[in-house]
């Protein structure tokens, strides 16, 4: 959800000059900007991939009262209902989002997904985040979107070749990059070493694995 926040409009220019501008302007800049914030209050968030990991972004999405559609091959129809999440078809969904979250597997379907066509579908206005897997996203596309202005900017935690990334991408004032640290909270860690060593036990037991992928 951080990336979400770090999208909004203006988000970048007062980061540059929080780290930049502050000591030397003062409060009084930040007091002339601040009614150019805008709010996450009735924006809406656009889910691909409603999973175990988009279905927890929806909630804190839903807590900050933002109208909340997803796509997914697979439909909860019993989480939408309960939590007011629309399904819609891909298109209508990169038409309607003012955000665009991309929470989906790497899969051959999915690979590309984000394309110049799809891109093209978004508002100008519209932000596009992947903290899913980095190829889901055509770069070179994303690279032509933010050049040309198809969209607002992008915040990105996975890329295509890590650890390379575009320079173009690196250089855009309206992206955000971080280093594939979306789940890399000290708990996160810990729970992870824990389900490790709890697949060795499994197996060494004679049991099967608890986090058997096939």
């Amino acid at each position: 959800m951080h990336k979400v926040l770090l999208t909004t409009p203006r988000f970048f220019a007062f980061e540059a000059m929080i780290r930049e501008h502050l000591a030397e302007h003062g409060c009084e800049v930040l007091e002339h900007r601040a009614h150019h914030m805008p709010e996450l209050w009735g924006k809406t968030l656009g889910i691909v991939g409603l999973g175990r990991i988009g279905k927890a972004v929806a909630l804190l999405a839903r807590a900050f009262g933002m109208r909340v559609i997803a796509t997914d091959i697979v439909l909860d129809h019993t989480f939408g209902s309960v939590h007011h999440v629309e399904y819609v078809p891909l298109p209508k969904l990169l038409r309607l989002a003012d955000v665009v979250s991309l929470h989906c597997p790497l899969t051959p379907a999915t690979r590309g997904l984000m394309n110049e066509r799809t891109v093209r579908l978004m508002k100008p206005t519209a932000y596009l985040i992947n903290t899913a897997r980095g190829p889901v996203i055509d770069e070179p596309a994303l690279v032509q979107a933010i050049l040309a202005r198809w969209i607002a900017g992008a915040a990105l935690d996975v890329f295509p070749d890590e650890p390379h990334i575009d320079a173009r991408l690196r250089e855009a004032p309206n992206v955000v990059l971080t280093p594939h640290i979306g789940g890399s909270a000290n708990e996160a860690l810990e729970r992870m070493m824990e389900l490790a060593l709890l697949n060795v036990t499994q197996v060494l037991e004679g049991a099967p694995p608890i986090s058997r992928v096939n």
